[in-house]
């Protein structure tokens, strides 16, 4: 009976303390993201980018996060890939609106692009994002 009473307190404050150290390691910084990053990897809803300190390939899609809420993004400009690949740059913003999720609007072929993602990891090489939300509307260009 005493071992139950010693055991159990521990046993909860253990999954507390690592479920709290797990919800502080979503919580982003912006000042972590404000930085370039290059596209190494797309799977379905989950994009992956590394930190680019060194020069640049000229055909890597980029992403800058910059400060005051502006975005930089180079990506193809024909979509699904479609050869040959040509590289286009547009600006738009973002804003954290949560924890570990931003919101992105930017243009893409004349279209207004929103995307909800959720950062499930950024280290200083390294950020991973899933897609949560993407939404477009047309002809808004003059909007952004």
């Amino acid at each position: 009976m005493v071992l139950k009473k010693i055991i159990v307190p521990i046993t909860v404050a253990a999954i507390l303390s690592t479920s709290f150290s797990i919800l502080k390691t979503n919580e982003i910084e912006k000042s972590d993201l404000e930085k370039e990053w290059s596209l190494y990897k797309y799977d379905v809803d989950t994009v992956f980018f590394t930190n680019r300190k060194n020069k640049v390939l000229k055909s890597e899609c980029i992403i800058k996060f910059k400060k005051g809420g502006r975005f930089k993004i180079k990506e193809n400009e024909k979509p699904y890939g479609t050869i040959p690949i040509n590289y286009r740059t547009e600006t738009g913003k973002w804003i954290k609106a949560h924890d570990s999720v931003i919101v992105i609007e930017h243009t893409y072929l004349d279209k207004k692009i929103e995307k909800i993602y959720n950062i499930t990891k950024l280290t200083n090489d390294t950020l991973i994002m899933f897609l949560v939300s993407y939404k477009t509307w047309h002809n808004t260009r003059q909007n952004l």
